[in-house]
């Protein structure tokens, strides 16, 4: 995630871990090949208010037959629930 001012491409961190910058349509290949697929929402899809659209997602994807789980931290977003709330209020189960 991120990556600002940095060139794309992949980099390896000082711990060994590599890092590779998708752009949209590759990140878009990747959920239609995915057979299962973890959304793991944060306090930017508060601020984005973009419940809606990962709400619209995960509704695609499961309709392409794909196994679609939400992982949510209990305090993401700025107080306990927020993200819980969010996605209810989308209509994500």
């Amino acid at each position: 995630l991120g990556g600002f001012g940095s060139t794309a491409g992949t980099s390896t961190a000082q711990e060994g871990l590599v890092h590779t910058e998708i752009d949209v349509s590759s990140t878009a290949n990747e959920l239609k090949d995915a057979s299962k697929v973890c959304i793991v929402p944060g306090y930017g899809l508060a601020v984005a208010q973009a419940q809606t659209a990962i709400a619209d997602i995960a509704k695609t994807l499961k309709a392409a037959g794909k196994d679609v789980k939400f992982a949510v931290h209990p305090v993401a977003g700025r107080m306990p629930g927020q993200l819980n709330v969010l996605l209810a209020e989308a209509g994500v189960p």
